[in-house]
């Protein structure tokens, strides 16, 4: 299992990245924060997506990157760790569908 992990930990360090990207720089990340079929120049409320969506990825990096190493850290060290880890790919999956959910809501009211 620790090929999930090491995607979740990868993900999550790629949602950080593109979470700073957003605040620092106001760059749409597209297949992030924006669809390849969205024009990012459309928006209409530029500064209210960026403060509406960069707690949301900041909080999904952050949750991603917990959940790989909690799920490769615990896989080893116990003997119900397969379970542990299973239950760690589980909120993670949970977890972008989370984000997916506010970020189209973000998009229905900003764009």
């Amino acid at each position: 299992m620790d090929f999930l992990e090491l995607i979740s930990i990868g993900a999550g360090m790629y949602i950080l990245y593109a979470a700073f990207l957003l605040r620092s720089k106001g760059v749409l990340t597209k297949g992030i924060f924006v669809s390849s079929k969205v024009n990012p120049d459309r928006i209409r409320d530029r500064e209210g997506f960026i403060r509406a969506m960069f707690p949301v990825s900041l909080l999904m990096g952050l949750a991603l990157i917990a959940s790989g190493a909690i799920g490769m850290l615990i896989d080893k060290t116990t003997s119900f760790g397969y379970y542990v880890s299973l239950a760690s790919i589980g909120v993670a999956f949970l977890l972008v569908v989370l984000f997916v959910l506010r970020l189209r809501a973000c998009e229905d009211k900003f764009y």
